[in-house]
């Protein structure tokens, strides 16, 4: 939702409805703490309350960790929607308190004991980014128990999740995040195949990682494979593996060296982005079977050419190569009608003419800090072709292009 119109939509509900406990949802700190304190027999009017935010109390440009007693969730009977942003709970709160909880934000979770105490047995929604709470395998085997039903699991800056991560076979979840997740081991436990939900899967910088869990090959619904700044030295695929993958990305795997032609047989990938991968020296020939594939990301790599099969991209949209080593402008790209955007930018060994007259659909083109001499159009020019970037000195006839 557009800022603005959320903005817009909370000053109405405020105007019309003087009574925060009114609300169904409650974001405010000083509506929210009003609500919270609210004493017998006033608690009957707080039951409209679905979603409610507990933030940090700034006092003195001192952050100051609020605490919520548990006492004060009671007559919060349909609460759906709670986050507590770096908030703690104080008191024992028993095992069915807000049992309609659906969304579970807890940034910043300290007590693993104030956790497992809340009633996850409806949790669809589970984030504990930025959390220091320290979860053994036990911990994790429990969590799976009290949480089965969830479908979003957000784990993103959690150090000390130090268990290896099973899960069981029931689980919907669709979505895994375990970015920056110090991982007891370097890989995933075998149990995740059994996710046959999971659509994506984020272990961005989790580097212990330095292989591709041969588990993730079973994965039959899994879209997008994000190994972002991980130690995986090569990308191998078996015979059926990942059948719906349309997003992998392995920018920044700095020891990344090789990826063998089984990329090919990732028959449904749209993006594949390889950005910052300084020890990738080439692509194989069977790069291009990827006939889906709509934006492909080189740049900050060592490759000097594409083979010739990329001929074959013909729904290639983005080719960014910057700062790569390429020599001449690639003959097996001249010809993808798709391309609208192409990026040299610093490729500078990359000489003689350039040459984009069969690129019909090319809208953007950045040739700066290149050696290129001249932009060959062909006799009618490219209509769509509206920003063109090079540098001075370099010949290109077309008044409606923008060069800067």
């Amino acid at each position: 939702m557009h800022d603005q119109l959320k903005i817009l939509g909370r000053e109405i509900v405020k105007e019309n409805l003087q009574n925060p406990g009114k609300r169904s949802r409650l974001w405010d700190y000083k509506d929210v703490q009003t609500t919270l304190r609210k004493k017998m027999p006033n608690w009957q009017c707080t039951e409209k309350v679905e979603a409610l935010r507990v933030t940090l109390n700034f006092n003195q440009d001192e952050r100051v960790f609020d605490c919520v007693h548990c006492d004060h969730f009671h007559h919060l009977s349909n609460l759906r929607l709670l986050e507590l942003n770096n908030a703690g709970l104080e008191g024992n709160p028993k095992n069915h308190l807000l049992s309609n909880l659906v969304w579970l934000d807890w940034r910043g979770c300290r007590e693993k004991s104030k956790l497992f105490a809340l009633n996850m047995k409806n949790l669809v929604i589970l984030n504990l980014c930025s959390s220091p709470v320290e979860l053994n395998l036990e911990d994790w085997k429990r969590l799976m128990l009290k949480a089965g039903s969830l479908k979003v699991l957000n784990l993103k800056g959690c150090p000390w999740i130090t268990a290896s991560l099973e899960f069981p076979a029931s689980m919907p979840l669709c979505c895994l995040i375990l970015e920056g997740c110090l991982l007891s081991t370097p890989t995933i436990d075998e149990s995740i195949s059994s996710l046959e939900n999971l659509v994506s899967l984020n272990m961005k910088r989790c580097i212990s990682m330095k292989h591709l869990p041969p588990a993730l090959c079973s994965l039959r619904a899994l879209k997008e494979l994000l190994i972002y700044g991980t130690k995986v030295e090569r990308l191998h695929f078996e015979e059926g593996s990942l059948p719906a993958l349309e997003i992998l990305s392995a920018c920044e795997c700095e020891v990344l060296g090789e990826v063998t032609d089984s990329i090919g047989l990732l028959k449904n990938l749209r993006k594949l982005a390889l950005r910052s991968c300084k020890q990738l020296k080439g692509l194989p020939h069977f790069i291009g079977k990827l006939v889906w594939l709509q934006e492909m990301d080189l740049s900050y790599t060592l490759i000097n050419e594409l083979p010739s099969s990329v001929k074959e991209w013909k729904n290639l949209e983005v080719l960014k190569m910057v700062h790569t080593y390429l020599e001449g402008f690639p003959e097996a790209i001249k010809d993808l009608e798709k391309l609208q955007e192409l990026d040299f930018t610093h490729c500078e060994s990359l000489s003689e003419d350039c040459d984009i007259t069969g690129l019909s659909s090319l809208r953007i083109v950045r040739l700066k800090c290149t050696r290129i001499s001249r932009v060959l159009t062909g006799d009618y020019g490219l209509s769509n072709l509206y920003i063109l970037e090079k540098d001075d000195g370099v010949e290109f006839i077309y008044p409606r292009a923008i060069s800067l």
